[in-house]
């Protein structure tokens, strides 16, 4: 995993991915679970990640590292997964808040409008 994440860290296209950029640097002074771990709380800190999110990546951290390949296959398999179900509740999540968030500017909009008579 570290070497991996190194080699990701490198490349052009993840400069901006703050998760995998933290890892890569903690990976310096420590193994990659804490580096991982280090760098979730960091983003979560920051706004970058939800409670839920923060939790699944945290729970992803510690059972990386501990299998043969083909269990961490299926590790890394399950997380994905997982944050993949995460991201559709969210987005489902911020698309009815959206809706809502419209209708309570027309509306407001629309008071205004009336006391403005």
């Amino acid at each position: 995993m570290n070497e991996l994440w190194r080699r990701l860290a490198g490349m052009p296209a993840f400069s901006d991915f703050s998760l995998l950029q933290d890892t890569a640097k903690g990976l310096q002074q420590a193994g990659f679970g804490s580096a991982f771990s280090a760098a979730v709380e960091r983003a979560f800190a920051e706004g970058q990640l939800t409670p839920p999110g923060r939790q699944l990546l945290l729970e992803f951290a510690e059972g990386c590292g501990r299998y043969d390949t083909v269990r961490q296959e299926e590790h890394i398999a399950h997380y994905r997964d997982r944050l993949a179900e995460l991201e559709t509740e969210l987005r489902q999540e911020a698309d009815t808040k959206g809706r809502v968030y419209r209708v309570m500017g027309l509306a407001g909009g629309g008071a205004l409008v009336l006391l403005l008579m």
